[in-house]
């Protein structure tokens, strides 16, 4: 079932590549000729591996797919901010609330957002 709906969706999918896989060595990244910007997924693909997921019958798994690709919006900095202020004793909900609600505005990251 994943395999066709993997063919199913080929057709749609337009991968960017920015360098030739061959390139890919260590040595690129410490030279600075690569950088993780070079390596970033986009977020049609994970929406499109959510669609794979809802297809195969496993909905949440299509609901990660969707906060993830939703994510790709933030800034890496400002994630591992958010990363921190979520462990144990860092926040008050007032400034949970508040990122709650930047991601929200800022980011139009709704399903991040989303209560459960």
């Amino acid at each position: 079932m994943i395999i066709q709906s993997l063919k199913s969706i080929q057709t749609g999918l337009k991968l960017e590549i920015t360098r030739n896989l061959k390139m890919l060595h260590w040595k690129i990244f410490f030279s600075g000729q690569i950088s993780s910007q070079d390596l970033r997924i986009k977020p049609e693909i994970l929406i499109k591996q959510g669609e794979i997921a809802k297809n195969s019958g496993r909905e949440a798994i299509q609901y990660n797919f969707s906060r993830a690709a939703e994510l790709t919006r933030v800034p890496d900095k400002r994630v591992l901010e958010i990363y921190n202020a979520l462990r144990p004793y860092r926040s008050s909900k007032e400034e949970l609330l508040s990122i709650a609600e930047e991601l929200e505005t800022q980011y139009q990251a709704k399903d991040l957002c989303r209560i459960y």
